[in-house]
């Protein structure tokens, strides 16, 4: 009888090996649910009433969605205490957050999504997602964020979208979007915006898409800059209207840039 090679024995083990640590994270998934789905590897932690972080989740998993639980908080370093530094995707839709720390989401440097929307966050510092430097989408919609600080976006050189509607905004600079060069799509829609001076779509290019919508926009010179950048490239995908002065409330923008100018 002839003898198997040895490489074809190598390769054998590291295939059984590979087939059983790749079965096996399933079943490393505390009590959320984890499934495949389309080649990513999932884990369903919704309405599970967690409130933290748990341990437990196998580290192989990509996408996590947290959903639905009264987290309430998200404490700094709280996954690389739970060994999930590979996330590529995380869900905190309606977790009642309303604390967050600045590290919370440290060394996650391939997180593509990340969705915060529906939580009750007031305040994110400038250094809040200085590690995430591959996301792309970004969603604070639904929250009491009233200030976006200088640079807090500015590490985002591959993000794309960024939705924050919804909040308590009053003020935005020519810095707020500063070197994000990829972004396209912006959602300011139902803030507390009276004034911007300056030229957004000079600051970025690739900007194909803002709403402002139900902003009291005050519509006077010093708006008209940043309203007319944003008439002359198509960038407005819902109507916007003037809150003051008298005279233009109630307009549409488009009518009060005519008469402006």
């Amino acid at each position: 009888m002839s003898r198997i090679p040895f490489w074809i024995l190598v390769l054998w083990a590291s295939f059984i090996r590979y087939t059983v640590s790749d079965s096996d994270w399933t079943k490393e998934c505390n009590i959320c649910s984890c499934i495949w789905v389309s080649g990513r590897r999932i884990a369903n932690c919704s309405n599970k009433g967690f409130n933290r972080i748990p341990n437990g989740l196998s580290n192989l998993v990509r996408e996590i969605d947290f959903s639905n639980n009264a987290l309430y908080s998200l404490a700094d370093g709280e996954f690389i205490s739970a060994n999930l530094l590979d996330i590529h995707k995380l869900k905190f839709q309606n977790c009642s957050i309303e604390l967050f720390y600045e590290g919370a989401f440290r060394r996650l440097a391939l997180i593509i999504e990340l969705d915060l929307s529906r939580n009750s966050i007031a305040e994110l510092k400038s250094n809040t997602f200085r590690d995430n430097v591959k996301l792309r989408i970004l969603s604070l919609s639904y929250n009491r964020i009233k200030t976006l600080e200088e640079g807090l976006f500015s590490n985002m050189s591959f993000v794309q979208r960024i939705h924050v509607d919804h909040n308590e905004i009053e003020h935005i600079s020519e810095n707020t979007f500063y070197n994000l060069p990829l972004l396209t799509d912006i959602n300011l829609g139902y803030n507390k915006l009276k004034t911007a001076a300056f030229d957004l779509k000079e600051k970025l290019p690739k900007l194909n898409s803002l709403n402002v919508e139900e902003n009291p926009w005050i519509c006077d010179c010093r708006l008209g800059l940043f309203h007319q950048s944003l008439m002359k490239n198509n960038l407005i995908t819902h109507a916007t209207k003037c809150e003051k002065p008298p005279k233009f409330k109630g307009q549409r923008g488009k009518a009060f840039l005519v008469r402006l100018l």
